[in-house]
């Protein structure tokens, strides 16, 4: 789900604005607006990206900004890949755990 999907589902569920705002230490308001905020403008202004790769930046800052947001992308895929994996085998280790705590 890309990040302009994602945002319109946080701020369509009140709970789910609260939940936002609270793991990210903000307020409701100040969490409602930074998500509309994104749906105005999903990708980086032009001044940021004028900052970031102007000639005076070093070559070493700008790899940094370009594998920071190559890594940000590359790493929620595999992170949400791990979670699924962990999720399913606690949750099967839980099952079984019960089940024989049952059974007995």
């Amino acid at each position: 789900m890309n990040k302009e999907k994602k945002a319109q589902k946080i701020l369509e569920d009140e709970g789910k604005l609260s939940i936002f705002a609270a793991l990210n230490h903000l307020t409701i308001a100040a969490a409602q607006t930074l998500l509309q905020r994104l749906l105005e403008k999903p990708e980086s202004s032009e001044e940021f990206e004028r900052y970031n790769f102007a000639a005076e930046r070093s070559e070493d800052f700008q790899a940094y900004r370009s594998g920071l947001n190559d890594g940000k992308k590359n790493g929620n895929e595999e992170g949400l890949g791990k979670g699924l994996a962990l999720g399913l085998m606690i949750g099967a280790a839980a099952t079984t755990y019960v089940w024989h705590k049952v059974v007995k």
